[in-house]
Parts: structure tokens; sequence; C-alpha cells
């Protein structure tokens, strides 16, 4: 008969724990949600990136300029 009560104890135990974890996790969750509907207005732009030209012995070349970043995007010229 004990056994049955620490049993029963036992089993409710690990339900309550297992509900009170998945409301917590819902809680979580739709904490996330507000957080994501609050920074709706963030925009992200890409690189801009132009091609400078030159000719350099005789020869037309090309290489890719980060306007964003003020670099080089690859370290050498390019033929066309």
């Amino acid at each position: 008969m004990k056994k049955k009560i620490v049993s029963g104890l036992l089993t409710a135990c690990i339900i309550c724990t297992a509900s009170c974890a998945e409301a917590e996790a819902a809680n979580f969750v739709e904490s996330a949600n507000d957080n994501f509907v609050q920074n709706e207005n963030i925009q992200t732009y890409g690189d801009d990136i132009i091609k400078k030209y030159r000719t350099h012995n005789g020869k037309r070349q090309y290489r890719h300029w980060n306007k964003t970043r003020h670099c080089w995007v690859e370290p050498y010229w390019i033929d066309l």
C-alpha cells in the first residue's frame, strides 16, 4: 500500500514538473516573439561594391572597391 502511495506521489511530482517546464518554455517563446516585434524597424543593408578601372601596361583592368568599408574586395587587378 505504501509503495502505491509513494509511486502516485512521484508520478504527480513528475507530471507537475513537466507541465511547469512546458509553461516556462511557452513564456520564453512569447517573450522572444515580443522582442522580435519591437525590433521590427531595424533594417540591414549589404555592402556597396563598385568596379574601378585602370589601364596598366596597355591592358585594361578592373578591381572591386567596397564603398561601405573603404577597402578593396580582392587583392589584385583583373585583366579585361
